[in-house]
């Protein structure tokens, strides 16, 4: 994500970040589609060998990638100090615009997207669709993150902070249409939405941060934002897992999405402030 700036045009930016999250996304919707029947009629450790060859595509994309020249980094010994992390830490604390964003992401990755990795207890308890019926809801997600990829290639300048809350506030609701969903076919409707309204707020997130951040500080702030994005979803499901345990699933997902709710409605009052403080005119 660092790179990206480096690489292309500032204008481009945005569109930039949408291609990659439509990269990504696809692979999310034609990954299980390959490894159904590998799995089927291989091995898990065949899927297991062929995920690990796919990544020989990414050394050489790597290896091919070349800098715009008034961009070339200054490189020198590769380090990890307390020092570097500070300073990026320091920089989410002090500067308003970029708390408030990744508080943004860590909110819906905390409260909202624990939904998704607790699919195979929807697919297994509540549609009592068994494999099958988790294979249609990954899918229908994966799609519903596709379409707000393209959804959100190109869009810069003035509106990406309404867009973000508007996007929130889709995957909030949802969340919680699913959590109600009477049958798997409903449910798959949801799930696509929910993947919809949460992918395209997180692009936007991204979007940005990657325009507010100088050159000195965006890889720093960045490992940040990677860290939450990865992790916090797992801390969430655990808790909400341990909560429906003791009182049912649909509890503790309406109650993160009503959380992701207020955080989109809060973001949508307070966006030209935001916009103020990212000093950028994006409201």
């Amino acid at each position: 994500m660092a790179l990206i700036p480096s690489l292309i045009p500032r204008d481009a930016l945005a569109s930039a970040v949408g291609f990659a999250s439509i990269v990504a996304n696809t692979a999310r919707v034609v990954g299980p589609i390959i490894a159904g029947p590998v799995i089927l009629y291989g091995s898990v450790s065949m899927a297991f060998a062929l995920n690990a060859a796919s990544f020989i595509a990414t050394v050489i994309a790597f290896s091919l990638m070349k800098m715009r020249p008034d961009e070339k980094p200054r490189l020198g010994r590769l380090r990890l100090s307390a020092s570097d992390l500070s300073f990026g830490v320091l920089k989410v604390i002090h500067d308003p615009g970029v708390r408030i964003l990744l508080a943004f992401i860590a909110t819906f990755a905390i409260f909202v997207r624990p939904a998704v990795e607790l699919l195979p207890v929807f697919a297994e308890t509540v549609f009592n669709s068994g494999p099958a019926g988790l294979s249609y809801l990954i899918a229908s997600l994966g799609l519903g993150s596709l379409m707000s990829a393209f959804a959100a290639s190109g869009r810069q300048g003035r509106g990406l902070i309404t867009l973000m809350a508007f996007a929130g506030t889709t995957g909030a609701v949802t969340t919680a249409a699913f959590a109600f969903a009477p049958g798997l076919h409903i449910g798959l409707v949801c799930i696509a939405l929910v993947g919809f309204g949460t992918t395209l707020a997180n692009i936007v997130a991204q979007i940005l941060l990657q325009l507010s951040l100088t050159d000195d500080i965006r890889g720093r702030v960045l490992s940040i934002y990677g860290m939450l994005f990865t992790s916090a979803p797992g801390v969430g499901a655990l808790a909400m897992g341990w909560v429906a345990d003791r009182i049912g699933i649909t509890t503790p997902v309406t109650v993160g999405a009503a959380v992701g709710l207020a955080a989109s409605v809060g973001i949508f009052f307070n966006r030209d402030r935001l916009a103020l403080w990212l000093n950028r005119q994006v409201s």
